[in-house]
């Protein structure tokens, strides 16, 4: 505080600092499937997949396998293959190995998240549409059949932080955050046992971020995640804490300091390396292994 007496003078040797209130945490519900059952949900066997009119192969000779609660982890730059990878086991594009086998269990429910999801939020089709309409008309479509009615709909958006008059206002006046957590609150609704979140992270801020992680974790089903975000897989593949814990500094943990990231799947999962020359593979190490790559690679180029 100023002394008006004293021009230039202060009460204290520190001006005040007000310190804004933390906000209420976000809380993601993603639904667990209620069933799980023998044998894999997406089995690959020696597929080859080139690049159009060329003899360069995307991927060569590849065998993964996805089981009902798996977490596995997709790494790797950019155009080695990462998506051309998921649409071939996911069936979800119109691609077809030129070589090898997929099959995919015929109880296999997907929920996949990626550019296009929120892409579609952006179409003037879509403009004046309420979020809770979209979300209605989108999992009662055809194509998905889901049984779903306002009530459950207002509450699954409500979770993902789309509330009140938010859920209930034209498509066009959401924000770009609103527009991906009503693109994931779709994809991740009808209790998937398969959940493939592509690059998900890129379009979310810090707090939502970590209560995707938590939910992920939580998840009982499969999830095969693409990222870059080295710490998004870490904890999601890996189990490492999403926010550090009181005493990480000294390598001691505080018990009971952060339950909710504690709860969910145990063990860890695989991060497989997709290229180069369209290779797939495990690295036992997990993102361990692959910073120490990325570095070799940064040296070569002399940015290390």
């Amino acid at each position: 505080k100023l002394n008006h007496d004293n021009v230039g003078c202060h009460f204290t040797s520190r001006g005040e600092i007000e310190i804004d209130k933390l906000g209420k945490p976000i809380i993601l519900d993603i639904p667990s499937p209620e069933l799980r059952f023998q044998g894999s949900l997406i089995s690959a066997s020696n597929i080859t997949f080139p690049y159009p009119h060329s003899a360069t192969k995307v991927l060569k000779d590849v065998s993964p396998m996805i089981h009902p609660g798996d977490r596995a982890g997709l790494v790797g730059k950019d155009w080695e293959g990462k998506p051309t990878l998921v649409k071939l086991l996911t069936g979800t594009g119109e691609l077809v190995p030129k070589k090898g086998s997929i099959e995919r269990h015929p109880r296999l429910r997907l929920g996949y998240f990626d550019q296009h999801s929120v892409e579609a939020l952006t179409s003037t089709e879509v403009a004046s549409t309420s979020a809770v309409r979209y979300f209605l008309d989108t999992l009662q479509s055809a194509s998905l059949s889901i049984d779903v009615d306002e009530s459950a709909a207002r509450a699954c958006l409500g979770s993902f932080g789309l509330h009140g008059r938010t859920a209930v206002n034209p498509i066009s006046t959401l924000s770009g955050g609103q527009k991906v957590r009503l693109a994931l609150a779709i994809v991740v609704y009808p209790a998937s046992n398969l959940l493939v979140p592509d690059e998900v992270a890129t379009y979310l801020d810090k707090d939502t971020i970590v209560a995707l992680i938590q939910a992920l974790r939580k998840h009982t089903g499969a999830v095969l995640l693409v990222s870059h975000d080295r710490h998004f897989v870490r904890c999601v593949i890996e189990s490492e804490h999403a926010v550090p814990r009181l005493g990480d500094s000294d390598g001691e943990s505080d018990e009971g300091s952060d339950e909710d990231d504690d709860t969910g799947q145990s063990g860890k999962g695989t991060v497989y390396a997709v290229g180069p020359k369209g290779r797939l593979k495990p690295l036992s190490g997990g993102m361990d292994d692959y910073a120490v790559v990325i570095e070799k690679q940064m040296r070569k180029l002399g940015l290390a």
